[in-house]
């Protein structure tokens, strides 16, 4: 142990003191060659011949040192040096190689990179709480649809009778306006157990989370701010905690605020807006008012240390059944699904993820074909360079090293800049994802993000080095000396650069056919139809709250007066309220019964999408009335219950039947006659289709609903040039009401293809610049071919060959190669697509279109890449060519 570490120690210092040492073995040679031309002086030799003789027999100072070198056992890192400074002087003489070969690296390396910093971001990094594995999401499902909600009450029977769980906690979502300061503010909240930080391991980052005891009902109320939300309104003020502040127009005691990187596990819904604060409300999760049939709830639950999921699966499922035993009204049919949180929280985004990391990594196989490539045909134009090397001592294994080592300069340039790339586009991606993307505020490039960079960048260094460097270690230094600069690549190695071609061209279609199939399934779901007229159409969310609004009175007067103020600015055409907009994200499944119908089990109660709104709604949203009558001002509260259903409700529940003058319950049992039908709305996305949904006057269910809403406004010019004289408006109205998403109902609507649209941007970039390699991939060993070839063509066109059959010679040659990696490609392609089915909307996976556009384009482009050299063939001079001969 002792003698290794000498030895380290010893190489540590050779390589620390390298200048030192070489001066010190300088000195040591000379002053031995200087005592032994002393002794020859002293024996009647002359100056200059005692020196002479000295030297002689010495023999080589540069053997000695070299032999000192490898006794230091620094000499590796020196050689490596030499073949550093030596690559990068080869490659400042041929800049245009390396400045396609830095820029290839550097576009593969910066998107792979980038691509693996969201999945490790999104998918790798652990969720930022105590223990995270151990936590699960409780979905609560029927036979006929997941719902992913469950009933308080069923929380709690899980968290008593489970044997496996050591802690669940409830939560909902909770909108809230803070007042106090210059203006109302609303913000996103969440109704909460007491137990739910406990059960997510989270240590506040100020003050306390909440107690047991909070839970009662009749306790004070308290509430839990997030760091952003202490920060930006209350200016990081340690004093808040303990203080009393106005939500909703009631005093909430401060207890604690939440770390800076805390996830709520809302986050479940990519796109959702996370929490900003915490209530617990004991009247609102008191079991003794709780409804059993009411699965408004998410929940979340701590295995206990060692329980897997599939135990607490069958466990739970168990329960479930009992529960459905013991309450068959409300519980009849309905289960539980188990899995872990950050299943939930990443499954949206997983497959989209996953897709573009193999896409990149096809990019940076396709890069690494393509500069081994044109390194092949570089080589074989150092082949006289390398042989006369090799005649003057070089191995060959030397020479592999030398050419492997300008491969790895080449790698670590194009990786630095590819880091680089990096940095920025990954930010550029969470800009512009936001919350579209879940734990998007997890992406940035850390350790981990820059091993895998590091890694990659080596492993391309090496694909693309070693063949060259094998080719080189295989030539026959004789051979290449004999045929000097003209010397021939050879038909193995012409073969194996044709090969390299057809493999960068199958990834090409590959990658072109998969971003033209997303590409086409994008612009279906543009071209949908969402069931209303959004050009033109403002909304704004209005959240009246306090005791003021109390009354469901109050709230019906202020949209009175409201909508009134709001119909008389300059360009409205109509007015109207919703309580949740279309593909706003929001929903609110309810269960209905038909009274002319035997009435089902709770559980068993078909569950329809419920609206209120506003008379004037359907106008203003271009939404069309196919039967019947609209609202009016006469369907008021305590004036006969009337619904509207669209025409999926129509389809689904009255097949072949006129639904006008049908009663139905909803809302407590509730009766409702439908007076009209209207079309079918695309409640959610895009690619769902429309949903059965029931509208119902807003005044006639507000005591069931609450006061927020959001107010339509439709203008013939630009609805944003209303923005500002609508908030004036709003203000004049009710100053003390939060008003807030004032944006164009498009831009709503735009919102939910933001993934989408991102997906199948990136992919696209990453075919475009796959494309652009295999191109110019073509044309380079195109050009090399024909430059290699000159001597041939002259002596073809001097036997009398035509320019234009020259022309056809290399373009039948050149696009053989081409035309078998396209074949390969489509049905490489066909397998891919297939695994794309899930993501694609309105477009088959085996699209002809879309694979026709693929082959027809990069077939096209590949002509056109070898025509220019083909071209260029036809230049050969006859006299030069058999001169040369």
């Amino acid at each position: 142990m002792i003698a290794t570490g000498g030895k380290l120690a010893r190489r540590l210092r050779a390589m620390l003191q390298r200048t030192q040492l070489e001066h010190d073995m300088t000195e040591e040679m000379r002053f031995h060659v200087e005592m032994e031309a002393r002794d020859l002086r002293a024996q009647g030799f002359s100056e200059s011949e005692a020196e002479r003789e000295a030297r002689l027999r010495f023999g080589g100072v540069e053997r000695y040192k070299e032999e000192g070198r490898d006794a230091r056992g620094a000499r590796w890192l020196e050689d490596a040096g030499r073949d550093i400074r030596y690559g990068l002087r080869a490659l400042r003489r041929s800049p245009g190689f390396a400045v396609v070969a830095v820029v290839t690296l550097a576009l593969g390396i910066g998107a792979t990179t980038t691509i693996f910093s969201a999945v490790n971001g999104v998918l790798m990094r652990p969720l930022p709480y105590e223990n995270p594995g151990q936590l699960v999401r409780l979905l609560g499902h029927t036979a006929r649809t997941s719902f992913g909600t469950v009933a308080y009450l069923d929380v709690l029977d899980f968290r008593s009778q489970s044997t496996l769980l050591e802690e669940a906690a409830a939560y909902d979502e909770w909108t809230a306006t803070l007042t106090g300061g210059d203006a109302p503010e609303r913000v996103d909240g969440a109704s909460v157990t007491s137990s739910f930080f406990r059960v997510l391991g989270v240590r506040p980052w100020l003050g306390r989370y909440f107690r047991p005891e909070e839970d009662s009902v009749g306790h004070d109320p308290v509430v839990v701010l997030s760091h952003g939300l202490w920060t930006r309104r209350f200016g990081t003020d340690r004093d808040i905690v303990g203080q009393q502040i106005p939500i909703n127009g009631t005093q909430y005691r401060v207890v604690g605020i939440t770390p800076p990187d805390f996830e709520d596990p809302s986050l479940t819904d990519a796109g959702s807006q996370p929490p900003q604060l915490w209530r617990v409300t004991p009247p609102y999760f008191n079991p003794k008012d709780s409804d059993r049939s009411s699965t408004a709830f998410a929940a979340v639950a701590r295995l206990r240390n060692g329980v897997e999921v599939n135990a607490a699966r069958t466990e739970l499922s168990a329960i479930a059944s009992r529960l459905a035993l013991q309450y068959p009204e409300a519980n009849s049919g309905r289960g539980v699904r188990v899995v872990t949180l950050k299943d939930q929280i990443t499954a949206p985004v997983r497959d989209s993820l996953l897709l573009l990391l193999v896409a990149t990594g096809l990019l940076v196989l396709i890069a690494c074909v393509n500069i081994a490539n044109l390194m092949l045909a570089r080589a074989s134009g150092r082949a006289r360079e390398m042989a006369l090397r090799t005649a003057l001592g070089a191995g060959r294994g030397r020479l592999a090293r030398q050419l492997l080592s300008e491969s790895l300069v080449l790698a670590a340039i194009g990786g630095a800049l590819g880091i680089l790339l990096a940095y920025w586009s990954s930010a550029a991606i969470v800009a512009v994802a936001g919350e579209s993307l879940a734990r998007s505020a997890q992406i940035r490039i850390d350790g981990r993000v820059l091993g895998f960079a590091l890694m990659a960048t080596l492993l391309t260094g090496l694909g693309f080095g070693l063949l060259p460097a094998m080719q080189t270690s295989l030539t026959n230094a004789h051979s290449a000396l004999k045929e000097g600069s003209r010397g021939s690549a050879g038909r193995a190695a012409n073969r194996f650069r044709n090969t390299l071609v057809a493999v960068q061209v199958a990834i090409s279609v590959v990658l072109l056919a998969s971003a033209g199939l997303l590409l086409r399934s994008l612009w279906s779901l543009e071209s949908v139809d969402p069931g209303f007229r959004a050009a033109g159409v403002l909304t704004l969310q209005v959240d009246p709250s306090g005791p003021k609004y109390a009354s469901d009175t109050a709230v019906e007067q202020l949209y009175s007066r409201a909508l009134d103020q709001l119909s008389g600015l300059p360009g409205v055409q109509s007015v109207g309220t919703v309580d949740i907009l279309p593909m706003s994200g929001g929903f609110n499944g309810m269960g209905v019964v038909f009274l002319d119908r035997p009435a089902p089990k709770p559980a068993e109660e078909p569950s329809v999408e419920t609206r209120a709104v506003s008379p004037n709604l359907f106008t203003t949203l271009g939404i069309p009335l196919r039967r019947g009558r609209a609202f009016s001002d006469d369907d008021r509260s305590g004036a006969p219950n009337v619904a509207i259903v669209d025409e999926a409700m129509a389809r689904r529940f009255w097949p072949g039947q006129d639904p006008i003058g049908k009663r139905i319950a909803v809302f407590n049992r509730t009766e409702w006659e439908v007076v009209g039908v209207v079309g079918s709305v695309r409640q959610f996305t895009l690619d769902q289709s429309p949903a059965a949904t029931l509208y119902l006057p807003r005044v006639q269910v507000q005591e069931f609903i609450g006061g927020s809403a959001i107010i339509v406004l439709r203008t013939a010019g630009n609805p944003e040039t209303l923005t500002a004289p609508a908030r004036s408006t709003l203000k004049d109205v009710a100053p003390d009401v939060a008003v807030s998403s004032i944006q164009p109902i498009d831009r709503v609507v735009g919102a939910t293809l933001l993934s989408q649209r991102l997906r199948t941007f990136l992919l696209s970039v990453f075919a475009a610049i796959a494309f652009v390699i295999g191109v110019v991939g073509i044309y380079g060993v195109v050009a090399y071919g024909v430059s290699r070839r000159m001597a041939e063509f002259g002596i073809r066109i001097a036997l009398g060959a035509q320019r234009n059959q020259i022309v056809r010679l290399v373009m039948l040659q050149s696009m053989r190669p081409t035309l078998a990696g396209m074949a390969v490609g489509v049905v490489v392609a066909f397998v891919a697509g297939r695994a794309l089915t899930g993501l694609l909307y309105g477009v088959s996976a085996v699209d002809p279109v879309t694979y026709a556009g693929a082959v027809l384009g990069l077939g096209a482009a590949a002509a056109v890449a070898a025509y220019v050299p083909a071209r260029r063939a036809t230049q050969a001079d006859p006299i030069v060519a058999l001169k040369s001969e």
